[in-house]
């Protein structure tokens, strides 16, 4: 059977300018870790100050994902990008700007604030124009095109940066965002649910409350580890390689670059595989937890590198791939367990939690990279570990009680 992204009449116009979207953003996002190393040379911040500069992003994105729901219900898809390509333009220019350390504190919580409710948006939008079985295909379609926006950030923020500092970087990086701001005006609007929920026979309202409640906790907290472990290679990975390995810049961006073009792969073939098995007639909570504990047993190898420490680049391009290769499964998650009209509203209260992870993760790692590197790759390890037990349980408790029309 074939295996298609999206249903056929589905805007490929539409799914364009979201992965363009995606992408955009994460080139953003990311190309502050290649920055650091230049800011630590300009300045004298302490890792103590550089992590709660790398965290500010997340306190920003936390506060305005719960309102991803109603922001896009008020304003509809198109205009909601629209106004975010905004705010992440206006916030990338001012960091590329800033000399005090508040300042770049406050334009990337300005950053955060705004690239909150992009993701939201693209599961909603997914879980109104497609069907259970095509979302994780669909979804990973999309949410692979962050690891080509964070390949990209690597090289154009190294190059720019040796040849003519990294404001300079910063400040082309954040023009591109007048690209979606332009492509935004051609984002479909989805006029209802392609697939709609009903409750199963026997199942009552308060019981269904209950089961989608315990399978959105134990998600939520899974998401949680997971963006924790993420998160280390968004902001502090490429230092480690330069401080730790003694890489240089050059070539710890040579790394996250293959790192983030092979991830996308390996997460379209882990939502292949999961979609696979579902046709095949197994059920879904092995359907998704089977690539999903394969995938974060694999990111956990990352704590090789301390022994292996002339390996470190290989075990870290496996270690991230396989982390990777669970992303859309895990985004998909949470449209397995809601309605497709309140996709977006759960994705953004969920995500608000997982990204605690994202604030927490680059404060806990500067403080340990005072200490030991080992302590550091021990600390991602564990919690690609803990993450496995999170999403079998949210999965036993899925929510049995939505099936389709």
């Amino acid at each position: 059977m074939t295996i298609r992204p999206w249903p056929q009449g589905s805007s490929s116009t539409s799914i364009a300018v979201l992965m363009l979207a995606v992408s955009v953003a994460y080139i953003e996002r990311t190309a502050i870790s290649h920055a650091m190393p230049f800011i630590f040379a300009e300045t004298s911040f302490s890792k103590s100050e550089a992590g709660w500069i790398l965290s500010s992003f997340g306190f920003g994105y936390v506060v305005s994902l719960p309102l991803s729901g109603w922001i896009i219900r008020k304003l509809g898809y198109s205009r909601t990008l629209r106004w975010l390509s905004l705010g992440w333009l206006v916030a990338a220019v001012g960091l590329s700007n800033a000399t005090d350390y508040r300042w770049m504190v406050i334009v990337r919580f300005a950053l955060g604030l705004f690239e909150g409710p992009l993701f939201p948006l693209f599961v909603s939008w997914i879980s109104m124009t497609n069907r259970t079985e095509s979302r994780p295909m669909a979804i990973g379609t999309i949410e692979a095109c962050s690891y080509l926006g964070m390949a990209l950030a690597g090289p154009i923020m190294v190059s720019i940066g040796q040849v003519a500092g990294w404001r300079l970087g910063y400040t082309i990086l954040g023009g591109i965002a007048l690209i979606v701001w332009l492509a935004s005006y051609l984002l479909v609007e989805p006029t209802r649910p392609l697939e709609e929920a009903v409750l199963s026979e026997g199942v009552t309202a308060g019981k269904r409350f209950f089961s989608v409640s315990w399978s959105i906790l134990f998600i939520a907290a899974g998401f949680l580890l997971y963006n924790t472990a993420k998160s280390f290679y968004s902001t502090w990975f490429p230092t480690v390689l330069v401080q730790d390995f003694h890489f240089t810049s050059i070539d710890a961006a040579k790394v996250t670059f293959i790192q983030s073009m092979a991830a996308p792969a390996a997460s379209l073939l882990a939502a292949a595989v999961s979609v696979s098995l579902l046709r095949s007639g197994l059920p879904l909570t092995f359907s998704r937890c089977l690539p999903l504990t394969a995938g974060l047993t694999v990111g956990a190898s990352i704590v090789m590198s301390q022994w292996l420490p002339g390996s470190a680049a290989v075990i870290s391009v496996l270690a991230f791939v396989g982390l990777i290769s669970t992303s859309a499964l895990i985004w998909n998650s949470v449209p397995d367990n809601v309605e497709p009209t309140q996709a977006g509203t759960t994705a953004g209260w969920v995500n608000a939690i997982a990204n605690i992870g994202s604030i927490v993760s680059p404060i806990v790692v500067g403080q340990m990279m005072e200490s030991s590197r080992n302590y550091v790759l021990t600390f991602v390890a564990v919690v690609c570990v803990l993450a496995i037990p999170m999403f079998v349980l949210a999965y036993v408790s899925t929510a049995t009680s939505l099936v389709a029309k």
